[in-house]
């Protein structure tokens, strides 16, 4: 009689996770969902900034380190911009893929964007 090892099933449930997760990524960009990130983040780290420093007018004589900040964390206009044109492009991709195979619908299509909708604003809460 065999014995199972308590860690064979998470190793079975993780190789199917893992097909799954490849799968969707044959159809992702990956590189560009890296850069929408990237972008959100930019984001944050500006709103951050205004929250918790004083405005780069108000500082006196800043040095090297304190300009590359306030460089850094000031892209978010820009970053905006990155967000939402990459979103567009990876939104209406998805939509395409899903019409070649046919199997989009508005309802479906609706559906999943209400959901993330709500999902951002219940973590806001």
């Amino acid at each position: 009689m065999r014995s199972v090892l308590p860690w064979e099933d998470f190793i079975k449930c993780g190789s199917v996770l893992l097909k799954k997760i490849l799968t969707l990524l044959k159809y992702r960009l990956v590189h560009l969902d890296c850069l929408r990130g990237m972008g959100a983040l930019l984001v944050c780290e500006e709103h951050l900034r205004a929250f918790l420093f004083v405005p780069y007018a108000r500082l006196e004589s800043p040095g090297v380190v304190q300009k590359g900040f306030y460089f850094l964390t000031g892209l978010g206009h820009q970053s905006v911009m990155i967000f939402f044109v990459l979103s567009g492009f990876l939104v209406g991709g998805s939509v395409v893929v899903a019409m070649r195979k046919g199997n989009w619908t508005w309802n479906g299509y609706l559906l999943r964007r209400l959901w993330g909708a709500l999902m951002l604003f219940n973590g806001l809460l």
